[in-house]
């Protein structure tokens, strides 16, 4: 079972420009690993001719020499602290950098980060599937935009159904609300999906998940 994120929607970022990704990197790493201490994000503006830059195209899945052979997700040691790289690893052997991060954390916790990343990226770039687990994060009010912990001073509940999932707050003010239905059968591992990422949110984010919540394993049918 993937460990870092469940739910997805179809979509990816290949073939677009890297300044998304990069952003979404960073908001991906910070909601999975929010007591990480990341001091900075390179997005390679001043680098090299490998060195995937804001505007840079980036590199799609495919057969010829110029595509995606494998996702480079690893930590080196800093002058200070390990530096974690994240790249691209062509079919013609070429090797372009997407982003680099500098952490003050224990190496176990960075190569742990580097393996939710490519697990982000093989989903994104081999499957055409985008985790959600990010967007569901946007969703919570943050005093600011770079805080760790959501502006939610009261519990917040899971309501869920065979075919929906809302995520609303004990005096009934409305985060998220899906419906499923359209899956048939299969809505309930929708739900399930949601349900288990959006648990993972609200701890991270300093949430407290209403005891009221109903397990996505124990759903009943309607």
């Amino acid at each position: 079972m993937n460990q870092f994120f469940r739910a997805v929607r179809s979509g990816t970022f290949g073939g677009q420009k890297a300044g998304p990704l990069q952003q979404w990197i960073q908001c991906y790493v910070r909601t999975l690993y929010p007591e990480a201490g990341i001091e900075w994000w390179s997005c390679n503006d001043y680098g090299g001719p490998k060195d995937l830059k804001k505007d840079s195209p980036l590199p799609v899945t495919g057969t010829s020499p110029e595509h995606i052979h494998h996702y480079a997700c690893y930590v080196r040691t800093g002058n200070e602290s390990p530096i974690i790289e994240v790249s691209f690893v062509l079919k013609n052997g070429d090797m372009l950098n997407l982003t680099t991060a500098k952490i003050f954390d224990d190496r176990s916790t960075c190569w742990e980060i580097c393996h939710a990343i490519e697990r982000a990226l093989d989903s994104i770039f081999s499957y055409e599937q985008i985790p959600e687990i990010v967007d569901l994060a946007a969703k919570l009010p943050r005093k600011a935009w770079w805080s760790n912990e959501a502006d939610i001073s009261e519990p917040v509940h899971l309501e869920q159904t065979t075919t929906t999932l809302a995520v609303k707050t004990m005096s009934g003010r409305i985060i998220d609300q899906r419906d499923f239905a359209e899956h048939g059968e299969a809505a309930k591992y929708y739900v399930k999906s949601y349900a288990e990422d959006w648990e993972k949110v609200l701890a991270n984010s300093r949430v407290t998940l209403s005891v009221a919540s109903t397990p996505a394993e124990e759903i009943e049918p309607i």
